[in-house]
């Protein structure tokens, strides 16, 4: 019965916001049903995949679709999801980094490269604090890894007291 109210919410959820199905599916798996992270993050893309083939030709015939900024998306989004699959990074190995390093130093990541530590580096622009606040006042989430700033807070200390043993 649980799966049958999670599935209609995040239905509701994804037709009037367009938000769901990463954001909102893949977490509610793995909480509330104990879902493997892998098999979750590929239930809820199959999920939203069914769902879309209804919402989006209602949104398309309402005209509130903008074919322009679609088509470079997916210019830049198929052969990235076809990398993506190929690979096989599933989202296990993204949060160990089995097989993708972050550093914040692009020296370092040339000298990786440079050495065949690592095969390639991806060097991006910084995020700035007005795109992490415009996201966050959108009620979205950012990738992993996106949002690095300096100085960084010493949050131990501010969230655990210094009198005592740190909770468990």
């Amino acid at each position: 019965m649980l799966h049958l109210l999670i599935g209609f919410v995040i239905a509701v959820i994804i037709a009037l916001t367009g938000v769901g199905a990463g954001v909102v599916t893949a977490p509610l798996l793995i909480l509330f049903l104990h879902v493997p992270v892998e098999i979750a993050v590929s239930t809820a893309l199959a999920y939203a995949a069914i769902v879309k083939l209804i919402v989006v030709p209602v949104q398309m015939a309402r005209k509130q679709v903008s074919y322009r900024i679609l088509g470079w998306m997916l210019l830049g989004g198929v052969p990235g999801v076809i990398l993506g699959s190929l690979l096989g990074i599933d989202a296990a190995a993204l949060a160990d980094q089995s097989f993708l390093a972050y550093t914040h130093v692009t020296a370092e990541a040339l000298s990786r490269v440079a050495t065949g530590e690592v095969q390639a580096a991806f060097l991006m622009n910084p995020t700035k604090v007005e795109e992490v606040l415009a996201v966050c006042e959108a009620g979205l989430v950012l990738p992993q890894k996106s949002t690095y700033f300096q100085p960084k807070l010493a949050t131990g200390l501010l969230m655990y007291g210094l009198d005592g043993p740190a909770p468990r």
